[in-house]
């Protein structure tokens, strides 16, 4: 099931996109404007990996995220270097 966003919640990506053009910061901008992509195109909410639903928690605390948690750590563990610290 599509999540559908709520006022609010599409006034929190406008906060966050004027908020990261304003310091300049280019990824999160990024981010968010693919967010804004996934939602016109129907996969807005989940994962990008696993394909199941992201939480909706998970959506209010980071409203661009791709990915489920779980692949988010998988995806972080896959860069790591062999025999890094952790």
């Amino acid at each position: 099931m599509a999540h559908r966003l709520t006022t609010r919640e599409i006034e929190q990506f406008a906060e966050a996109l004027l908020n990261a053009r304003a310091g300049a910061d280019a990824a999160v901008t990024d981010d968010i404007l693919d967010a804004l992509d996934r939602i016109s195109e129907g996969t807005y909410g989940r994962c990008e990996l696993c394909r199941e639903w992201l939480p909706r928690e998970r959506l209010l605390a980071a409203p661009w995220a791709r990915r489920c948690l779980g692949c988010e750590r998988k995806a972080a563990g896959a860069g790591r270097t062999p025999g890094a610290a952790t």
